[in-house]
């Protein structure tokens, strides 16, 4: 049976590192320092799908865009690209808005919890948008 110092050493920790990863104060820094990752991407995840919500709510609710666009699939392509985005991701953010005004109510229909992305909203959305 392998000791917990010859494990880390197979590992590649030398044994004067041993010592700092058995202390409770390094294993509550290596806590917070993931805990604080987790968190940040979380937020900046978050921030892109409230940003494609936003955005699919400002195209949505726009009555001139509305009869320019009407019949003209053409419409949210020139839009798109004239923004900068493709096509299909507005197209997405439009659809997402229109299926979900009030995005706290998307977020509670996804089950991804702090992994949820906006890439995920538009795989499971080609399902359920």
């Amino acid at each position: 049976m392998v000791d917990g110092g010859d494990e880390k050493e197979e590992r590649g920790i030398a044994k004067s590192d041993i010592d700092v990863l058995d202390n409770v104060w390094y294993q509550n820094l290596i806590d917070d320092c993931k805990t604080i990752i987790v968190e940040r991407s979380f937020r900046a995840k978050m921030e892109i799908i409230e940003g494609y919500h936003e955005l699919g709510e400002r195209v949505e609710t726009d009555i001139d865009f509305k009869k320019y666009a009407k019949g003209r699939g053409k419409a949210i392509n020139d839009l798109a690209r004239d923004i900068g985005i493709s096509g299909t991701t507005l197209y997405y953010a439009m659809k997402f808005y229109e299926k979900y005004t009030v995005l706290s109510n998307a977020l509670e229909t996804f089950r991804e919890g702090k992994n949820i992305s906006w890439h995920i909203i538009i795989s499971l959305g080609q399902k359920k948008i």
